[in-house]
């Protein structure tokens, strides 16, 4: 998937938003459904499970409201997966759309 925005709400919390395949597509899913995306992060595969904030009847995209969880002192590591997410830099691909469950 191809970020294609990254909006602020607040100092950790962001909008991604994601194009989809294809303009006029849609994901089909049902109110309280979920994702799960996929990326690798150094040599290590990483799964994680969003609820998408786009709505059902949204084409060409999906909007994920991610924390992102950095390192402190309490989480040496912070959330390696959100970190990369955040990281990421529009246009950007390593990002997969793996399952609607």
């Amino acid at each position: 998937m191809t970020l294609i925005s990254k909006d602020e709400l607040a100092t950790d919390t962001f909008v991604y938003r994601f194009a989809l395949p294809e303009e006029h597509a849609s994901l089909g899913h049902y109110t309280c459904q979920y994702l799960k995306f996929e990326a690798t992060v150094g040599d290590e595969k990483f799964e994680r499970f969003y609820h998408p904030l786009s709505k059902v009847a949204d084409t060409g995209y999906v909007d994920l409201l991610i924390k992102v969880y950095l390192r402190n002192f309490e989480h040496q590591k912070g959330g390696i997966f959100t970190q990369f997410i955040d990281k990421m830099r529009l246009g950007n691909t390593d990002m997969k759309l793996t399952a609607i469950g």
